[in-house]
This record gives structure tokens, sequence and C-alpha cells, in this order.
């Protein structure tokens, strides 16, 4: 608020002293007006009012200047309003009447209006500060009682006013922060000083950052300090939240398609304790690593893709994304034909290759079956050695779509080779029943070929340079192929396809839990054939349900180790599950063991954070706050120095092996050291546990409430009567000390006794 000091002149000035100048008539006095009510940041208003004809600027008896100032803050503007002045009678009412103002010689107001109108008017006051300026008045009140000035006015600077911005003012620690520091008004050039509210090292920086790494309110303070000292300071709060208990994210692109289909995963964590480790589990039985990952289906199916994230102390999060893989799209029909289809060598043969569905433009590459290849929709090939060959072509059309044919050219003569064989399929594996047709090509040998005989793999045989069997049952098959010729000659080939069955894998989002503990359970099917029928989930705690992903809660008495079983069938009546193995354990208790040395300050006193059984506490996390204002991060076991007598409120904080935190507290009174000669123990009070995620359990905080108060009584009833009465005995009375434990102030971050209620 800008404020505005006027002449203390006017109606208190006595009569005999206003506007009266030798030779004139006497006329009434008027002052300069108050500040108006209020300023906008950057401006200041004020009023000049008056009665009659007379401004107390000046003393116009003598013509002496006044004595009171005005200020104008450099850079603001100024506004300004003279009240209307009525008709003087003794002047016929012709006066005019205004103020001007002069900063260094230049005249920056100057208004002026006729008896009985206001007069008003703006301007910006100069950034340079000076003193000693006029502000003059021009009224008619008399011979020569014009252009009356008066040195009141300075032009100084606006006090500086500190700023402060930044951000994120809320977060996970642990928490960075960038802070901005700012100035208005004051002089340049400012000095920063940032004080951020944790105990660390204060920043001269203007615009520092900082890191939070203990969770609490904090408060974040710039001062501002202009080139004359003046200062100023700004604040911001920040809230660093407890760390976020860790946890995973999951997408993939594309989740449907045709198989085969490749999928890119993206995968993060999120809180818990950096760096984090990551693994992919892809639900047909592959594995993957790396925040990113990809990987190929071969097979129709719906898979659950998972990701487990491992923090840097062992805690684990998965997510899982669902993905679908239809069908192949059906094959492009192709026909093929050869002209000549048979001939002696050397023996030339042109191949034409014709899509019968699909979309143009098609792309064909030849297989000519004696190693040699081609490619177009029209190919020829020369053959130099005899043999019967199997030409197969590939044809894909423009959506991506492909198909296959074949044909075979006889060709006798030739150069003398070795016989021998080739076998093909044309799949190489697939979902039982898998049909599947094979393919002999045979070069070189004597005369023509007697026999060409498979073996199926699976007891089946067949005979001809074609043939077509179904694979009923899944498993790995090798076909072998076996030529002879009327020369005897005997050769023979073998090729391989994978026939796959109905497959089931389960994933979970933890396989190891506190009680009560909530499961997520995402089956994955793939192979057999057709539809499947729903996920069908045994729970192993006497309850099951149905239904793909599925969630269950094992309450507070289900501990033990579990078997979760999902099973599903196909079309085909075939059935398929799997049971994995998961371990819930009770709920972790911590308690606060507290065991003093002597009596009397300084007292070492020894802590203890002891795990009930079935405990899983993380032995080197543990969270201390001793309640002198010491706080420490180790082992479950430590120990620390109390300088001065007092009540302390001790806590700990302890995360078990999945992440989650237990606490407990308890009291320590220190008490003063005992006179020379004395003997007096300190007492130490132990705590009951808090239960939970650092939540207190009600019931057994008021019994350690109860138990506390019962131990403060009996030590009041002991040390009092104790060391307060002594028997009379003669002799010079004896100098009594009664040193009593005193309470220190709270500081930040100590819980006060009623939290432990």
């Amino acid at each position: 608020m800008v404020v505005v000091v006027f002449s203390g002149f006017g109606s208190l000035v006595p009569g005999t002293v206003r506007c009266h100048l030798p030779g004139s008539l006497a006329c009434p006095g008027g002052w300069l007006g108050p500040a108006a009510s209020s300023n906008g940041a950057g401006s200041q208003w004020f009023n000049i009012t008056g009665y009659d004809y007379g401004f107390w600027i000046i003393n116009t008896v003598d013509g002496t200047n006044e004595s009171s100032s005005w200020d104008l803050f450099e850079g603001f503007t100024i506004h300004v309003n003279a009240t209307s002045l009525p008709p003087d009678p003794s002047f016929d009412g012709t006066g005019q009447h205004g103020v001007g103002l002069l900063v260094g010689g230049a005249l920056l107001l100057n208004i002026a209006a006729p008896v009985g109108s206001w007069a008003s008017a703006s301007f910006v006051a100069p950034s340079t500060p000076s003193t000693g300026n006029e502000i003059y008045c021009t009224i008619y009140c008399g011979p020569g009682h014009e252009n009356l000035r008066a040195n009141i006015v300075n032009v100084v600077p606006p006090s500086v006013q500190a700023q402060a911005t930044g951000g994120p003012l809320t977060g996970y620690v642990p928490l960075f922060v960038d802070l901005n520091g700012s100035a208005l008004g004051g002089r340049a050039p400012y000095s920063y000083s940032w004080n951020f509210g944790d105990g660390g090292t204060v920043s001269t920086s203007q615009d520092p950052s900082h890191t939070y790494t203990v969770a609490g309110s904090y408060t974040a303070v710039v001062t501002v300090t202009d080139s004359t000292g003046a200062s100023s300071t700004a604040a911001l709060q920040i809230a660093a939240l407890p760390p976020a208990a860790l946890s995973a994210t999951a997408s993939a692109s594309p989740t449907s398609g045709v198989a085969p289909l490749s999928v890119d995963f993206t995968g993060a964590g999120i809180g818990g304790s950096p760096p984090y480790a990551y693994a992919w589990s892809f639900g047909d039985g592959s594995n993957g690593s790396g925040s990113t990952a990809s990987h190929r289906y071969s097979a129709m199916g719906n898979y659950s893709a998972t990701l487990s994230v491992t923090d840097a102390t062992g805690t684990k999060a998965t997510k899982s994304v669902a993905i679908t893989v239809l069908a192949s799209l059906p094959p492009l029909a192709v026909h093929v034909t050869a002209s000549p289809s048979s001939g002696t060598a050397p023996f030339s043969a042109t191949f034409a290759a014709k899509a019968i569905s699909g979309t143009s433009p098609f792309t064909a590459i030849w297989n000519f079956g004696d190693g040699s290849n081609g490619s177009g929709m029209l190919s020829s090939h020369n053959y130099t050695v005899a043999g019967s060959y199997q030409v197969t072509v590939t044809v894909t059309d423009a959506s991506g779509r492909t198909g296959t044919a074949s044909t075979y050219v006889n060709v006798s003569g030739g150069t003398s080779a070795p016989l021998s064989v080739r076998a093909s399929t044309n799949v190489t594996g697939g979902t039982a029943p898998l049909p599947v047709t094979a393919f002999a090509s045979i070069e070189g040998g004597t005369g023509v070929y007697t026999s060409v005989t498979w073996t199926l793999g699976d007891g089946s045989v067949a005979n001809g340079l074609e043939i077509t069997h179904s694979y009923a049952h899944p498993g790995n098959y090798v076909l072998v192929v076996q030529v002879s010729d009327s020369g005897g000659n005997l050769t023979s080939a073998s090729t391989s396809i994978s026939v796959l069955g109905l497959n089931l894998s389960v994933a979970l989002n933890g396989t190891l839990g506190d009680a009560p503990f909530s499961v997520n359970a995402t089956a994955s099917v793939f192979g057999g054939n057709g539809h499947y029928s729903p996920i069908q989930w045994s729970w192993g705690d006497g309850t099951s349900s149905t239904g793909n992903p599925a969630d269950h809660t094992y309450n507070v008495t289900s501990v033990g180790v579990f078997y979760i079983r999902a099973s599903t069938s196909d079309s085909n009546g075939l059935t398929v599950a799997r049971s994995v193995p998961i371990r819930i354990d009770p709920k972790d208790v911590v308690t606060l063991s507290i065991n003093a040395s002597t009596g009397g300050a300084p007292e070492v006193v020894s802590f203890a954070a002891v795990g009930a059984a079935n405990s899983d506490l993380n032995d080197s996390r543990a969270q201390w706050d001793f309640g002198n204002g010491v706080n420490a991060t180790g082992p479950l076991s430590t120990h620390e120095e109390y300088l001065h007598p007092g009540i302390y409120h001790v806590s700990v904080r302890v995360r078990d092996l999945l992440g989650l935190w237990v606490s407990a507290g308890g009291i320590v009174r220190v008490p003063a050291p005992p006179p020379p000669g004395g003997n007096r123990a300190g007492v130490v009070i132990h705590s009951l546990p808090w239960i939970g995620n650092g939540v207190g359990n009600p019931t057994s905080n008021a019994l350690g409430l109860l138990f506390l108060m019962s131990l403060g009584l009996l030590y009041l009833l002991w040390s009092g009567p104790k060391n307060r009465w002594r028997p009379p005995s003669p002799g010079p009375p004896r100098r009594l000390y009664l040193p009593e434990p005193k309470e220190p102030p709270h500081t930040a971050g100590d819980p006060p006794e009623s939290a432990h209620s």
C-alpha cells in the first residue's frame, strides 16, 4: 500500500494567518487531501482538496515553504484529482485554480480548471530517484498569490518484493524440485538466498534445484536483497510424500492380429527404489528382458504377456497385457503350369504362375527343385541332369497373403550324376490336427525310379513324389523319403514339422504376500482346435471361480502354501490344466525393544526392532527417529546417546521383503544425573507393537498407553518419597538435590504422546 504524507495545515491553522497578504482581503485556507483509500500495484492515487481559494501548500502569510513531504514511487503511474473551488465573491468568480509539478526541472504535471470545476491528470514518475522537487499551486486569492511553490516532492524507489515459483510442489521422495526467485521493486542488482527447509545447504543461486529425500512438509524460503540493503522474503510449501509402493505398467502393439503375429512390448516401473530390472513372460513359454521387448507368436491363441519389475530392494511388481492371435488368413489360391513338362537334357522349361484369389499386384518366387531359384509370375529354367524335379512357386499379393503351388518336370539323359533327393513340406508346424503335404524332388541316378517311399514319424507310411498326411497329436515329427532307381542306387532325405497341442500358462501379480492378500491371475491358452471353454480356477483354499483374468483374496486366516489351478478345453474335447504355488504369510509384526545403560544423562540407550514369528523383515532398511532430532537408516539393532535429560518419543519403521512398512514406537525417559553419592536409575518404557503398514492398532495402542501411564505412576511413587522426604536427624541440615526430568520442546517430526493412543 502506498502512503502519501500531506501537510498538517488546514482548518486547524489560526484564522489570523490564513491566506492573508498585505492589502488584500482575507480568504479562508485549505489543505492537501488524504491519500486515496487504495492503491493498485504500480500506481498511486491522491486528491488535493480545499475550499474557497486557499491551498495550504505553503504559508501564504510569509511565503515560506512547508516542511511536509510527498513521496512518488519511481516508475509508478500517478493519478491526481484537484477538488472544485467555489467562486470568489471578492474577485467576481473569474479566477483559475491548478496544481503543477517540477521534477529535475521538467514540468511533469500542470493541471488547471476554472473555479467551480475539477482538475485531474495522470503521469508516470521518473525511474531515477531524486529529492527536493517542486510542487506549486496557482490560486487567485488576492494580488501576487499565484505560482506559489514548495520543495516537498521526492522520487523514491518502491520497496523490494520477493517472489518464489517452482515445481513440482508435491511428489514422492526422492522429490526433485526446480525453484525460481525473482524481485519486484527495489533497486537492482539483487542477491538471493534459498533455505530449503529440510536442513540442507543454503543456496545463493536465483534458480536452484533441490532434492527432498525424506518424506515431510517443507517450507522453501527465498530472501531477496536489493542494492540498498532492503530485503524481502517469499515462501513455497512443498509436500514430499513417502515412497510409493512399487508398481508396473505394460503395453503392447498390436494386441491382436493374425498368426504369425509380431508384437512390440513396452514396460516401466513406478515407485519403489530405482533402478529397476525387467523380465517378460510372453505367455507361450518364451521370455524376454528389458523395458522394451519384441516377440513373434506363431500359433493361434489367447496369451497373457506379463512384465515383472524388480527394484533395488528386491521388491517385485507385475503387470499383464492380453494378446489375441487369430488363425492365419486363408492362403491364396495359386495355379502353376510347366511347358514342356518333360524332355531330354539339356532341357529348358517355361513355368507360369496364376493367382486365382488375392489382390494385385502379385510377386512370385520359384524353387526349380535342383537347387536353383527364380522370380516373376513367368519364369524359365534349363535342366542339365536327369531327374524328376518338384517345381514350387510362392505367390504374395498386395495385402501380404501368400499361396504356393507345385508341379513336376521329368528330365532324361544328360550329364551323369549321382542319385539324390530333396524333401520339403507345405508347412513347418501348427496345432493338432495338422494336415501336411510333403514333396520329393529327385535328381540324377540311372534309368527310372522304381520306388519313392515315405515314413512320416507317427508310424504312418506313404508312397509317391507328393503325399498328404494329417497329424492328430502334438509332437515333433521327422519325415523321411527314400528313393531307388533301376540301377540299384538308393538315397534318402528328411524334413521335420512341429505339431502343437492345447497349452495353458498362468501368470500371477505375486507369488508371496502377507494375509490378507489379493491375487490377480491371468491364463494364456494356445494351440488346440476351435474355441476354448471358460477358464476354471481353483484357489487351493476351498474356493473356485470362472473367468479370465480372475481375482481372489486370501483372508487373514489363510496362511501357508496354496496351489492355484487353471483349466480349460478346446472344441475337440482336449483338456489342459496348470498349477502354480503361492505362499501367504501372517501379517508382519514388529516390536520396539529399548534397553538403557545407567541412569542419568548422558544416557546411551540400545534399541532393537524385533519381528514376530514368520515376519520377513529387511534387516538393513530400518528408519529410526530417536526423538532428539536425530534420524537414521540402518539395521534393526542400533543405539543412541541422549546428552540431556528429558522425555523422548522413539519410533522405527521397517520394510518387509515385499516392500510393505511395519512400525513400532516407545518412550525413553532420561533423568538428570544423580547428586554426588546418589543413585538413580533411568526409567525406560518399552513399546507395544504397531501392526500393519505404519498404522497403529487402536486396541493394542490403547493398552500400550495404559501400560505407559501405569509405569509413570509407579515411577512417581518410587522417585518422589524416596528422594523428597528424609526422617529428621540431629545435626546441621543437609542440602537436598531434586533433579527432575524435563520435557524437551517438540521438534518437527516428533510425534506427540497422544499419537500412541
